[in-house]
């Protein structure tokens, strides 16, 4: 009955430790996963308005020569 009890516990704290483990882990992957998105979205919204930027500029330069023909 003794060996089973210590084999018991020392399962469970095996279990314990494991997920405690995990847990950190996960937590460290999901900020990691965010801050990975975040920067993502910047340099997208960067690169998105950086294009907007040029094709107006373009615009404006087309229409410059249409009023002017």
């Amino acid at each position: 009955m003794a060996v089973a009890d210590v084999a018991f516990k020392a399962l469970t704290a095996g279990l314990g430790v494991a997920t405690l483990y995990l847990a950190g882990t996960f937590s460290v992957n999901v900020y990691r996963g965010l801050s990975w998105h975040s920067e993502q979205s910047k340099w997208f919204i960067k690169l998105f308005i950086g294009f907007n930027v040029a094709d107006e500029v373009l615009r404006a330069k087309m229409m410059v020569k249409i009023t002017r023909s």
